[in-house]
């Protein structure tokens, strides 16, 4: 990747005066992961490139190795760049995106997607994570400050289960995301832990 290569879809840039690919990368990390961090890398030989990460603390610029910051910069990384330098009618398929990020990030993730599939990315998520849901649907009912909102109609959910009597099968239920972000229905075992362990707490 050059320094200077473009973002394809300037509409998945976070900076609005800045659509190279490089600086929006670290754009998009510091704001998933919610601290201001800088990418940098150099190339050591034809094709090796050591990465490292850099804050400012003080206004002084620390450089740190991927060993020494959170995992999930380094696992975020390759989707975002994967997203970002994706052109309009492509198609992503992602698994996992929500693995070693805190609920936070795994929210901010959901809306990446979501807007990259409302400007013509075709993405296919298998996920396990009801935040990285839900930032899908915030970006449906609200949007994103500076982006707009990500047209339900572009979403597809499915939930595939196994059928209790059939071990041996899987079922598939597609479910409706509506424009206000809410489902048309929530089937038993879809993203319902937090609601079961709360009736447990709450039990007299």
């Amino acid at each position: 990747m050059s320094s200077n290569e473009q973002v394809p879809v300037p509409a998945l840039c976070l900076l609005e005066k800045n659509h190279s690919v490089f600086a929006n990368v670290s754009a998009w990390l510091s704001y998933i992961m919610g601290s201001d961090v800088s990418l940098a890398a150099a190339q050591e030989t034809a094709d090796r490139v050591t990465l490292s990460y850099s804050k400012n603390v003080q206004g002084n610029e620390i450089a740190f190795s991927p060993l020494n910051v959170a995992f999930g910069n380094s696992y975020i990384l390759p989707i975002i760049l994967a997203v970002l330098t994706a052109p309009a009618d492509s198609l992503l398929i992602i698994e996992n995106p929500e693995a070693h990020l805190h609920p936070s990030a795994q929210f901010r993730t959901g809306q990446l997607l979501a807007l990259a599939a409302e400007h013509g990315i075709q993405i296919i998520v298998e996920t396990h994570s009801d935040h990285l849901l839900n930032g899908v649907r915030v970006m449906a009912k609200a949007g994103m400050e500076g982006k707009g909102r990500t047209d339900a109609g572009k979403v597809e959910i499915h939930y595939i289960y196994q059928d209790k009597d059939h071990p041996e099968l899987h079922l598939n239920e597609r479910i409706v995301l509506e424009e206000d972000g809410t489902l048309d229905h929530w089937p038993q075992g879809f993203f319902d832990e937090w609601e079961l362990a709360l009736r447990q707490i709450n039990q007299p």
